[in-house]
């Protein structure tokens, strides 16, 4: 049934198909196998071979698209990748090997200024040599490690991450830390943290093992000194043995995190690339420890949206020049991780080359489900084992 050489097809689910037997029913975002005669939702195996089946993808604005029709029996190659993840940023620190395991920075010398370099590798430039950025403190009278720490982490913030975040310096301490016994909520960004924990303004709060000073406090709530970098969400009290106010602080250090660059695989420049870095500096006694190293995945969202540009087209979307500029489909979300289901689809002309009958190449459908959607049961439904 299908005549075109050597194409791939991507359908993209972001939201459930739910119960949806009819395809009036199949809620936006959703992808799912239908009936090429009946147009209706399959939600069991398919045991006809020969009968003939569609990938249906009803995009986000309620547009419904479909695959060329194809059998279970012009199927040469199937398969499912399910453990799809995201790249994994890299993690490194100063003054410490983890969150709960903080040595120091070292203490400062009265006088002395401290430089820290970041070299930067493979940001997507043409010119490919590195860029370097540095942060400087110099230590005044009085100063602690945490003056040291905080004076770099400011730094960094200015000379970093501009015009955008590039990587996430967070401060660390050791201590002892009282587990918060209330639900803690934060909100990425946001100075407040909304709380019923008792606190008082000087005090060290831990949030998932980084540390925060409290400057104000008020009912159900307290603010504090910088921005909170991780990601929204409340953590259920008693749950996280490194949320909670912190006392008996000896030593500080920095947490250096990679930041998933945005995406846009139109302007393919420097974002979406997986950001390498290495942390420099002769003014401190301590070197870098690479907690978690950068380790790219090829089923992330940022690959498919490659995919997704190359494929619509064969879904007959129109295209124009550049005046007015052609809108491209964007199903699929950078920033998250698929799930893909893979058929290796036969055409109706296959044979060889030697006695001159035409060979063509086989046809891909990729269905990409996001991964905190559930199966869909596109394994069961498609006979994938």
């Amino acid at each position: 049934m299908i005549t075109e050489k050597n194409s791939t097809y991507l359908f993209v689910g972001n939201v459930s198909k739910g119960t949806a037997t009819k395809l009036s029913a199949l809620p936006n975002g959703a992808v799912a196998i239908v009936d090429a005669a009946t147009g209706a939702i399959q939600s069991g195996a398919i045991s006809n071979t020969s009968k003939p089946y569609k990938v249906v993808m009803k995009t986000s604005t309620g547009k419904l698209i479909f695959s060329p029709a194809f059998t279970l029996g012009d199927v040469k190659m199937k398969g499912a990748e399910e453990t799809a993840t995201l790249d994994t940023q890299q993690v490194s620190y100063l003054g410490a090997t983890a969150t709960d395991s903080v040595t120091g920075i070292g203490n400062p010398t009265v006088g002395k200024a401290y430089v820290v370099n970041v070299i930067m590798r493979n940001l997507g430039l043409i010119n490919t040599t590195p860029e370097v950025r540095f942060a400087a403190y110099k230590a005044q009278e009085g100063d602690t490690q945490f003056e040291l720490v905080e004076g770099l982490r400011e730094s960094f913030d200015r000379q970093l991450n501009n015009p955008y975040d590039m990587v996430i310096i967070d401060r660390v301490c050791n201590g002892s830390v009282s587990t918060a016994t209330n639900d803690v909520t934060v909100v990425k960004g946001s100075t407040v943290v909304t709380t019923d924990e008792t606190v008082s303004v000087g005090d060290v709060f831990k949030i998932r093992g980084v540390a925060y000073k409290v400057v104000a406090t008020g009912s159900g709530e307290f603010t504090i000194d910088t921005p909170y970098t991780g990601a929204s969400e409340t953590i259920t009290g008693s749950s996280n043995a490194e949320t909670g106010k912190t006392t008996s602080i000896t030593v500080w250090g920095l947490r250096f995190t990679g930041v998933r660059q945005e995406f846009n695989p139109n302007t393919d420049g420097i974002e979406g690339q997986l950001l390498h870095f290495e942390i420099y500096s002769e003014d401190l006694d301590v070197e870098e420890y690479v907690a978690q190293k950068a380790t790219p995945k090829i089923t992330d969202g940022a690959r498919l949206a490659y995919l997704e540009r190359y494929s619509q087209f064969l879904h007959k979307q129109p295209v124009v020049s550049a005046r007015p500029a052609t809108t491209y489909q964007a199903e699929v979300d950078p920033t998250k991780a698929y799930k893909l289901y893979t058929l290796n689809i036969k055409n109706d002309v296959e044979g060889s080359i030697a006695i001159g009958t035409d060979y063509k190449a086989a046809t891909s459908i990729v269905i990409a489900v996001e991964n905190n959607v559930a199966d869909q049961g596109l394994t069961t439904i498609l006979g994938i084992s």
